[in-house]
């Protein structure tokens, strides 16, 4: 199948920021795995996570996680859908599913980090 460049708008700036994406969550993905389970001694608990997310920094480094979570998830399937929808108007149709459901998770996620509040 020859490539046709009106069947993959973003081109290779999304295949780019999909790489990108990639290693960010990695370096996050170790930071959080780090801090989380061998930086503290014992066991995870709520005082231990509700402490951490008391910290405007801690919510930052969350919500990126999240934002870079949701693209890199989402574009993944943006992708899958080019390859095997092979219809214009299904490929929209699919594009605003996905869109939707990528504003919903990060609306969610964004609202129960940036919420946190800790109870007494």
């Amino acid at each position: 199948m020859a490539f046709d460049a009106y069947r993959h708008p973003g081109g290779i700036a999304l295949w780019f920021l999909q790489r990108l994406s990639a290693l960010f969550l990695l370096a996050l993905l170790l930071g959080h795995f780090y801090f989380l389970h061998y930086a503290e001694e014992g066991f995870v608990t709520y005082d231990k996570v509700a402490a951490r997310l008391a910290s405007p920094s801690w919510k930052v480094m969350d919500i990126s996680f999240l934002v870079l979570a949701v693209f890199h998830a989402m574009n993944g399937l943006w992708t899958v859908v080019l390859e095997y929808v092979h219809t214009q108007r299904a490929q929209r149709q699919l594009l605003f599913v996905l869109m939707g459901i990528g504003f919903i998770f990060l609306g969610i996620g964004i609202f129960s980090v940036g919420t946190f509040a800790v109870k007494p």
